[in-house]
């Protein structure tokens, strides 16, 4: 606006149909409008910019403008066709519509709008602020396009390829749609992220499948926004993660909306938790909806897969059998993978083209490492065809091809055919043998198991057969009736066998042939012969043909007859050495059957056997008793062989003898393992001839062994105390030094031991450098102890060597045997006594009832007050019996120790500055085994006659060692020591104490007595001393009446007190910090002060100390309160009297008229105890008393003022009045008021303080 300042602003709204047009004048808001420029003179001229608010979408035109006077604005294309009324400024439209510019407004319904310019400067269009969001459409939904909502948004399984190539005509169908509203056409951008990849889709042109505009449409209506359905194209093949996250839309206006913000990896992660409650969209399985947003998710699940696998696979065919071994179903093994758990659809076809049988296999999820895979099993138990269906997981479900079959048929059983022909030989009559033939039906290979039969010999063998054809051809050795039995056959599929039944019979009439017996070389010496052994088959006899070759060449044929099938062949004796050959050239049975022979023996002849020789130190060979010993032994042997060779030897006159194996070698170094010390001589050598013998003899001499023992002239050893530095027992030792003795230290069943007699401990090894040595002893543990040697060993016997106990086995515990083992060279065992220390602490015990343990563990004890003011000994020695606890020694297992004993104590208490140290000694156990110290001390007791105490100071010897006083001191137990001077105390000085010691403290209990203060100004003064308060004697009760205030000082200087009363049968318990009690008595009846005890601030939970015993704890001390020294209050019991009193004419106000010369008969009346005194007046009547008619309706106030009457007339005191009524005749006028009343025990009025 180019001018002043505009005020009001006229301008028409126009919808898009047309159908709808106002005219609207509004005032400019300031808030809107902004001062661009001033300009003029004094700068009254402005060039501002408004901006205008509007709420609805349509056409604005702007009318006019106007100024606080009056004076319109005009367009600048209104100039010209307006001249006419006032006067017309120009108006310059700068507010930037010729730019374009548009602004957005947000309606109660979430609706934008925009403000446009729409080609007219006067004329702004506002239309609606594009808007777009992603839904889920499901169209032309098959079967297993299942889609569900799940943790993550919409879930489903993928598509098959062969799904989407059959709906490419539906391809723009899709399931994931934009909404889109606003001035068409519409821009997108969408960014689309697959498995953490992402791209940015941009589209342009989004507006319905239309070309121009109707001619009946109004013009502006192409400004009004149209929502479009726009699909968006996904195949979902491929299983992962989808995300579709709207960024912007753009309407054909140019107008934005950025719906999502910048999309990056910082920004991602924090949408992510907030889109998917707000993105969230509506359950259900299949149903195809969805509710709109600007993020769309959803998880596309890989299809699950499966195959038959193993021996299952490659359409493979599998036999079943009825064979026991074989009858099991067979396993199916089925490759799943997918999310388990898995469901498998299969087929089961009896035949080709038969019955059908449809069931299910389900197979959990594998809880492995891979657990997408898995193998399931379909069990085969009857012949058909396997065929696998469908599979599902727990996501989807997938249909497998049809080629995955797999033919599972039934077997037969196998057989066999028999066939048999004889075998004969050419030259010989009769039968050698049989061939058999085997034809075999069934599934190689083949088992058959065939049983020979020969008079009483019966053969089995199993026949391992891999082909269906198989020839036998048995010709046996020996002659006889052979019958073969052909069992049973079993093939793969029946392995168990299937019997046959089958059986060939022959009489077999063998060839003669022999059989050498034993290898087929023989090795001799020169002048040796050897038998060869031979079997002979066939039937005999027989006559056998041979030759002998010699080792010059020389051949000796021979003949031999043989009767019988075993017989020895005889060659020799050899006259050189060399090779032999014995060649069988043929041989004849008595059938004239004659055979050829091809077998040959070599006979190895040698002329002497091998030289043997100990190799052995002239001084001998020294070993350890015990250990063995190799004598080494050379053997030199002609030449080489594999015979083993025997050695003789001498020892103690026993011929013994030992193998060498044989060796290649030409010399062999062996030895002769010995454990006993003498000499060895060689006696001969051999192996298959006899050799010879060098040097004979090897002398073994065995090391001595070394010994230990001890050097001590008893057995028993001197007794040492626990802890003792010098304890020791010598040794001896012999042998080859340094030295590794073991000892066992073991403790003997002894009261002073403090470990179990079945306990023992062996010390490890303790070297030892010198042939006299000491052995340290344990003292650490008081008992007795037995110290054995057990072992030793030095340089050359480096394992131990047990020694023997034998010769002092039998001391045991006795000190009888000490003469015995002073004579004993050879002292093994010895006795220790270690005597144990004193260990010992204080506690203290008390048997009154006054004493009590606080929570600092301090001994508390309670004495009367002002008693320890005494200085007289028979009352310090009443004091102690009474009220001083007692002091014990106590000691760990004081029946293991040696009494008496001597103990030394420091006291240190709080009245003298220097502690006290104080000796007992001969201290023994009293009746009841305790070890009780004197707390005083004085000549003439006999309390403590078994005690003796002396003190380090110089303190009189009458004076009581625990002083009897108020405060507190403690003992500390410096050391101890018993008969056997053995000393338990401090390592570090003999001033430090060995235990905590305990805390004492005398406390005097508190009292109390009537304070100065105590008002009791209702109370009679009479002499009876029952009425006196100050009387202190127990059990006096006192009379006091209401509204007296009963006071009382606390005698203590300890603050803190807790004092009980009852009062009525009410019991109170009273917490006071001052000494000071005062108490106001209210009420008629009893009032008694029972007790008063110092109040202890501290926590009385802690547990009590172990060195304080109380025989009878006070019971008003630590049972549920905080309270210690306590003073039975006996003579503080007050009996509390009503005050009396009188009452006139039965207490009414009476007016009673009298006449002269009559009289009025007043009656008081009296209650309280009698007898009583009171003191009645008369009094001249108020001027207005006598009118009783006037003052009829006088108020209570002027009725008492009228009682008190006026001038006294006269006074009278009645004493010793003994009934509760009184009455007095009276003449007179007046009024009559009782002024004083008194009874046995209260009077009223009180008396003035």
């Amino acid at each position: 606006m180019n001018g002043t300042e505009g005020y009001r602003i006229g301008y028409v709204y126009q919808d898009f149909t047309g159908t709808r047009q106002e005219q609207v004048v509004e005032r400019i808001d300031k808030r809107r409008q902004k001062i661009i420029e001033r300009y003029g003179r004094g700068g009254e001229m402005t060039l501002t910019q408004y901006n205008l608010q509007v709420r609805e979408i349509g056409v604005y035109r702007l009318l006019w403008v106007e100024d606080k006077e009056g004076k319109r604005f005009q367009l600048e294309t209104q100039v010209e066709d307006e001249k006419e009324g006032g006067e017309v400024e120009k108006l310059g439209l700068e507010s930037g519509l010729e730019s374009g510019l548009g602004l957005g407004l947000g309606l109660g319904l979430g609706l934008g709008l925009g403000l446009g310019l729409g080609g007219i400067r006067d004329m702004a269009v506002v239309v609606e602020c594009p808007k777009s969001r992603l839904v889920w459409e499901e169209k032309n939904k098959r079967k297993d396009d299942i889609i569900w909502e799940g943790k993550n948004g919409l879930e489903m399984c993928a598509r098959e390829i062969e799904i989407e190539e059959e709906e490419e005509k539906d391809k723009g169908k899709g399931m994931i749609q934009v909404i889109t509203r606003g001035v068409e056409p519409v821009e997108l951008t969408i960014v689309r992220k697959m498995n953490g990849k992402q791209k940015r889709v941009a589209m342009d042109g989004i507006q319905p499948r239309i070309s121009g505009v109707s001619k009946g449409m109004n013009k502006m209506m192409q400004y009004e926004a149209k929502t479009t359905r726009y699909s968006v194209a996904e195949r979902f093949v491929e299983a992962g993660k989808y995300e579709y996250r709207l960024i912007e839309v753009r309407d054909s206006l140019n107008h934005t909306v950025r719906i999502e913000g910048r999309v990056g990896k910082e920004e991602e992660e924090e949408q992510e938790q907030e889109e998917e409650e707000k993105e969230r969209f509506g359950r259900g399985r299949g149903r195809g909806r969805g509710r709109g947003g600007k993020v769309l998710r959803l998880v596309v699940w890989e299809r699950p897969s499966g195959g038959w696998s193993g021996i299952a696979a490659n359409r493979a065919v599998l036999k079943r059998s009825d064979d026991p071994k074989r009858n099991a179903p067979i396993k199916l093994p089925v490759k799943l993978e997918g999310k388990g758990p898995w469901t498998v659809e299969y087929e089961i076809e009896e035949n080709e083209g038969g019955k059908k049988e449809r069931k299910e296999l389900r197979v959990p999820e594998n809880k492995h490492i891979n657990k997408r895979k898995a193998v399931g099993y379909v069990v085969g138990n009857k012949a058909g065809i396997y065929r696998l269906i469908k599979v599902k997981d727990s996501q989807c479900s997938q249909v497998i091809r049809q080629d995955e079959i797999v033919t599972i048929v039934d077997t037969k059983v196998p057989q066999v055919q028999v066939k048999s022909s004889a075998i004969t030989a050419d030259n010989c009559e009769g039968e050698i043998g049989v061939s058999i033939e085997l034809m075999l039906t069934g599934d190689a290979p083949f088992d058959v198991e065939m049983r020979q039969t020969h008079g009483k010999r019966v053969k089995t063998q199993r026949l391992h057969i891999k082909n269906h054809r198989h020839v036998l051809r048995l010709i046996p050795e020996y002659a006889g009736d052979y019958i073969y039995d052909f069992v049973s056959i079993a093939d793969v599929n029946y392995p168990s066998g299937v019997a046959v039944g089958k059986q060939v019979k022959q009489t077999v009439h063998p060839q003669p042939s022999i059989v050498i017996k034993g290898h087929d070389t023989i090795k001799s010496c020169v002048g040796q012969s050897v038998d060869v052994g031979l079997q002979l088959l066939g039937n005999g006899p027989w006559q056998l043909q041979y030759t002998v070759v010699h080792p010059d060449g020389a051949v000796v044929p021979a003949t031999q007859p043989i009767t019988t099938n075993e017989y020895n062949l005889n060659i020799g004796p050899f006259e050189t050495s060399g090779k032999v050959y014995v060649e069988f050239v043929d041989v004849a049975d008595s059938r004239r059957c004659r055979r050829n022979l091809y077998q040959r023996v070599t006979i190895v002849v040698r002329e002497s056997g091998p030289t043997a020789e100990f190799v052995c130190p002239e001084s001998g060979l020294r070993i350890l008793d015990g250990h063995s010993a190799n004598l080494p032994i050379r053997i030199a042997v002609n030449d080489n062989h594999e015979h083993p060779i025997t050695c003789n030897y001498l020892f103690n006159d026993k011929l013994l003898s030992f193998t060498v194996s044989p060796s290649s070698l030409p010399v062999l170094s062996t030895s002769l393992p010995v454990k006993n010390p003498g000499i060895y001589r060689l006696h001969s050598v051999a192996d298959y001839c006899p050799g010879s013998i060098k040097s004979s003899s090897c002398h073994v001499i065995v090391e001595p062994k070394p010994a230990v023992w001890f050097d001590e002239p008893s057995a028993q050893l001197p007794p040492v105390c626990q802890f003792s530095p010098v304890a020791s027992a010598n040794l001896q030792l012999a042998g080859i030094g340094p030295w590794a003795v073991d000892y066992l230290v073991k403790p003997i069943d002894d009261p002073l031991s403090q470990l179990p007699s079945s306990s023992s401990s062996t010390s490890s090894s303790q070297v030892f450098s010198d042939l006299q040595s000491s052995l340290k002893l344990d003292t650490s543990h008081p008992g007795r102890y037995s110290y054995s040697l057990i072992s030793i060993s030095d340089q050359l016997y480096n394992s131990k060597l047990s020694l023997s106990n034998n010769n002092n086995n039998n001391n045991n515990n006795n000190n009888d045997n000490d003469n015995d083992n002073n004579n004993n060279k050879h002292l093994l065992t010895v006795y220790h006594t270690v005597y144990p220390l004193p260990k010992a602490h204080l506690s203290v015990h008390s048997d009154h009832s006054s004493s009590f343990q606080s929570d600092n563990n301090i001994l508390k004890i309670c004495i009367p007050r002002g008693l320890t003011s005494s200085f007289d000994n028979n009352m310090w020695r009443r004091l102690y019996a009474t009220y001083s606890p007692r002091i014990i020694l106590s000691f760990e297992n004081p029946s293991s120790l040696s009494p008496p004993f001597s103990a030394w104590i420091n006291v240190l208490s709080k009245h003298s500055a220097a502690p006290k140290v104080v000796r007992f000694d001969n201290i023994v156990p009293d009746k009841a085994g305790n070890y009780i110290l004197p707390t005083f001390h004085f000549p003439s007791s006999t309390s403590n006659s078994n005690s003796n105490s002396n003190t380090d100071s110089d303190s009189d010897s009458d004076s009581p060692l625990l002083p009897l006083e108020s405060g507190a001191f403690k003992l500390s137990l410096l050391k101890v020591s018993d008969s056997h001077s053995c000393t338990y105390s401090s390592s570090s000085s003999d001033l430090a104490p060995v235990h905590a010691g305990i805390d004492l403290e005398f406390i005097e209990t508190p009292d109390l007595i009537l304070s100065s203060e105590m008002s009791v100004s209702h109370r009679n003064n009479n002499n009876n001393n029952n009425n006196n308060p100050d009387n202190n004697s127990d059990n006096v009760i006192r009379h006091v009446c209401v509204g007296d205030v009963l006071a009382f000082d606390l005698l203590c200087n300890i603050p803190n007190w807790s004092l009980s009363y009852s009062y009525n049968s009410r019991k109170v318990s009273k917490h006071l910090s001052t000494p000071y009690f005062k108490k106001l008595l209210d009420s008629p009846g009893q009032f008694s002060i029972s007790s008063l005890c110092h109040h202890n601030q501290l926590d009385h939970s802690k547990s009590l100390d172990n060195n304080l015993v109380l025989s009878n704890p006070n019971p008003n001390s630590n049972s549920n309160s905080n309270l210690d020294c306590c003073s039975d209050i006996t003579n503080q019991n007050y009996h509390v009297h009503p005050i009396p009193s009188a009452k006139v004419s039965g207490g009414k106000y009476i007016v009673e008229d009298i006449f002269v010369g009559e009289q009025a008969n007043i009656t008081i009346s009296l209650l309280g105890t009698p007898p009583f005194t009171f003191t009645w007046q008369r009094r001249a009547l108020v001027p207005s008393s006598g009118n009783r008619i006037k003052n009829k309706n006088k108020n209570k106030s002027n009725m008492m003022n009228d009682a008190r009457g006026g001038k006294v007339l006269e006074t009278h005191t009645v004493t010793n009045h003994n009934n509760h009524t009184y009455s007095i005749i009276t003449k007179s006028d007046g009024v009559f008021i009782i002024t004083f009343v008194q009874d046995r025990f209260c009077h009223y009025p009180r008396h003035s303080s």
